[in-house]
């Protein structure tokens, strides 16, 4: 994915096979939440696929349409993530069609729903595979990427929508936005920049929350962060209807500013919870995938 002015010296390429740099910013990337944000990232991830499939493939003189397989999480608890994708692709359909498609060639996304369920997305990515293609889009959630990624170690190319994947380097997975892992970089190193060093961090239990976890750890460890303290770490399950009691638990260890990490409308439940609760610390609240 070509960045947008705010993951400092990221080379703008998708991770995967190609080696990324470090950021170098010096505050917070802008959050980008909200269908808007996804439709851009899908956009831009669709423009490098198509590029790819026509390296592929090659100037055929057959109308058959190039058709590009797509798994993301149509129904369930992504679903709010998924829709918007699948809005971009169909934007994104139709007008690369208006233009001649690929060489006179339509293209066509083919969409299959993985109801946000890591093993029904690792279920229909082995049916795709079956049919011998070059590359598949998706899916969106850290956990459904992650399962997936496990077929792809002979290709074909896998282009996960979720910045909270780590492919190795050379490997056939793909992964779009920049890494949860400079984000968290970015965070802390913003904080300790304002002075606020005793930090508490609030994540969800799944693999996004997981992910944000071990990213936030590892950065605090890191040399030019080594006056910073993590003084209190709270998890909630994403059923959960309320973070008071974690909330209540953070404010006891008196921290200067709080890291909360989650998927959405989660994100807000912690935000909103913060107040009521008596915490009166600065809130870093990112939200994954």
């Amino acid at each position: 994915r070509l960045t947008e002015g705010n993951a400092g010296d990221l080379n703008g390429c998708p991770r995967g096979g190609i080696r990324v740099g470090r950021e170098r910013g010096a505050g917070i990337p802008r959050s980008r939440s909200g269908p808007q944000a996804w439709r851009r990232r899908s956009a831009l991830a669709v423009t490098g696929v198509l590029v790819f499939v026509l390296a592929a493939h090659g100037a055929p003189s057959s109308t058959t349409p190039y058709e590009i397989n797509v798994i993301l999480p149509l129904t369930g608890g992504a679903a709010f993530l998924g829709q918007a994708e699948w809005q971009t692709l169909q934007t994104q359909e139709r007008f690369v069609n208006a233009k001649d498609g690929i060489q006179g060639r339509p293209v066509h996304f083919v969409i299959q729903d993985d109801q946000t369920s890591p093993q029904l997305g690792v279920q229909l990515a082995g049916q795709v595979l079956a049919k011998h293609v070059s590359v598949i889009l998706g899916s969106t959630l850290v956990a459904i990427c992650r399962a997936m990624a496990t077929l792809m170690k002979d290709g074909p190319v896998m282009y996960c929508f979720s910045p909270g994947i780590h492919p190795d380097e050379g490997s056939y997975v793909f992964t779009s936005g920049v890494s949860t892992r400079d984000l968290a970089q970015a965070a802390i190193r913003f904080l300790r920049g304002k002075g606020w060093t005793r930090l508490a961090v609030l994540t969800s239990t799944d693999a996004t929350g997981q992910d944000a976890e071990e990213g936030i750890l590892a950065a605090a460890a890191l040399p030019q962060n080594q006056s910073v303290q993590v003084v209190a770490r709270e998890h909630f399950n994403p059923q959960d209807v309320s973070v008071a009691a974690q909330i209540a638990r953070i404010a006891a260890a008196n921290p200067q500013a709080v890291i909360a990490w989650s998927t959405g409308r989660r994100s807000a439940r912690c935000s909103r919870a913060s107040p009521r609760a008596g915490s009166a610390s600065p809130w870093s609240p990112r939200t994954g995938t």
